[in-house]
Order: structure tokens, then sequence, then C-alpha cells
């Protein structure tokens, strides 16, 4: 029986980018409930760690929303936003979808 929750996933994908710290994020991606939108899990985490290390924080990080966004790419998924005091968009986003205990992960393709 798998403990993880779409709860617990969320949380780790906060602290990993708030602490700077993807490898954080290893054994949950691990997990037999998450699914990637990448070709393999290893492919999702290089892309996670990139996005994560290079994103830019300015001051503190001011707000960590749950949203529902239409683009054509992820419409049936949430977004999970983190955003400063300084910028408009936010500095860190990621698709997410719980479905049949299950927990889709995704990136925008660009």
């Amino acid at each position: 029986m798998n403990d993880l929750t779409n709860k617990h996933i969320r949380n780790a994908l906060v602290v990993a980018f708030v602490k700077k710290d993807p490898k954080y994020f290893i054994s949950f991606l691990k997990s037999e409930i998450v699914i990637v939108d990448r070709e393999s899990k290893l492919d999702f985490y290089k892309l996670f760690r990139n996005k994560i290390l290079h994103s830019k924080v300015r001051g503190k990080i001011k707000e960590i929303k749950v949203e529902k966004e239409f683009n054509g790419f992820y419409d049936d998924y949430l977004q999970l936003n983190i955003y400063d005091g300084f910028h408009k968009n936010p500095r860190f986003s990621i698709f997410y979808k719980y479905d049949n205990e299950k927990i889709h992960l995704g990136f925008m393709p660009f």
C-alpha cells in the first residue's frame, strides 16, 4: 500500500522549490503512483531540476496557488504556481492531475 497522497506530492514540489533542492523530490518521483509527461522519470527529473535551479526569485515567496488554467495543452490538469513579491508571473509552475489514485505531472512543452 502506498502512503503517498496528492497533498504529499504537492508539498514535496513546493519544498523542493523553496529549498532549491530538486533532489528532495526524487523519492516522491520514484513512487509508482506518479506518472510524468516525459519519456522517462529521469528525463522529467532533469527538466524539473533545471527549472528549479534556474528560477529567479526576487525577495521571498509571496504566494503558492493551485489554479485552473485553460491553455490548450493541460486543460484537465490543475496548475501549481509559486509567486514572489516582485514578478507578475509565477517563478515556478507545474501541471498536475490526481486521477484513479495516480498523480500525473507535467510541464508546458515550451
